[in-house]
């Protein structure tokens, strides 16, 4: 006797597609407790090693209010000055006084206030805080973040190791350091604009050369910025003007001073051009000496 399977495809589809649902999972199941420590990086935090006390430790691990921010972190953030890290980092703030200078807050205590600065600032192990005889307030830079090893930011006072000037806390920016037998070069360039100014531009580059192979290398960085302004100042002849005396008023002439006849305007005064330089110098003649002069 014939029999017709074609009644019975309805009910076999769905119960097809459940083994084979059931065999995926199974499998999926399989790999991932296969490869169960192939999988717990994903999951783990990554460590950051810092030199805020002196010594190689961890964020983790040490015991004292910091934020360190790595190099990868500060690219994908899209930070480019100081001015940047203090959205990254709590209890900082930062104001500007002009191009490539600031003024550094942590806690509410502010390296421009008092005789003496109260927030430490440090390139590498080079303390570049302004002196107490400033006089042009307690003015610190705002550096260039190119090709940084990572930032720490210690909140508290820190005068135990960083002595006078650390009261409100530390800013220590580490560069990366030459390599001796690696090869390296990167550049980047940025592009943007600024609302009733023009274009802003900014070229980067480093390189990394190895002179002695193991012994000697030398990392050299620069940049060129342009910020463009947005601030325009007019220039009136023969200011000021003729007085108009009447019975109610006695004064200057009033008005818009671009239509005063031979007036010129200069566009965008407020403009800042940026140039950056960093060379540091590794030398190893043993293993256990290591000298690094450099220059900003």
């Amino acid at each position: 006797m014939h029999h017709d399977n074609s009644k019975d495809c309805p009910t076999r589809f769905p119960l097809l597609a459940f083994t084979l649902g059931a065999v995926v999972i199974f499998a999926s199941r399989a790999t991932a407790e296969g490869s169960g420590d192939a999988a717990k990086p994903t999951d783990a935090l990554a460590e950051i090693v810092v030199t805020a006390r002196k010594t190689t430790e961890t964020v983790q691990t040490i015991p004292i209010s910091i934020t360190a921010l790595s190099a990868g972190q500060i690219e994908a953030s899209g930070v480019t000055s100081a001015q940047g890290i203090a959205q990254l980092v709590p209890g900082m703030a930062i104001a500007s006084v002009g191009p490539g200078q600031a003024y550094y807050e942590i806690r509410g205590l502010s390296s421009g206030g008092g005789e003496a600065p109260t927030v430490g600032f440090y390139l590498d192990e080079l303390s570049i805080s302004p002196p107490l005889g400033s006089t042009n307030g307690k003015v610190e830079i705002d550096p260039e973040l190119y090709d940084l090893q990572r930032a720490e930011v210690l909140r508290g006072p820190q005068g135990t190791l960083y002595g006078a000037g650390s009261m409100g806390g530390t800013i220590k920016f580490v560069a990366t350091p030459p390599q001796l037998s690696v090869f390296n070069a990167s550049a980047e360039s940025i592009l943007s604009g600024t609302k009733g100014g023009g274009v802003n531009y900014a070229e980067k580059g480093m390189v990394n050369l190895p002179l002695i192979d193991d012994k000697v290398a030398l990392r050299i960085v620069g940049s060129y910025g342009h910020d463009s302004g947005y601030v325009d100042r007019i220039v009136v002849p023969n200011f000021p003007l003729e007085t108009n005396p009447s019975p109610t008023y006695f004064g200057l002439t009033r008005g818009n001073v671009v239509g005063v006849p031979g007036s010129q305007v200069y566009k965008g005064v407020n403009y800042a051009d940026t140039t950056t330089a960093r060379a540091s110098l590794l030398i190893k003649p043993t293993d256990g000496l290591t000298i690094t002069p450099s220059v900003f």
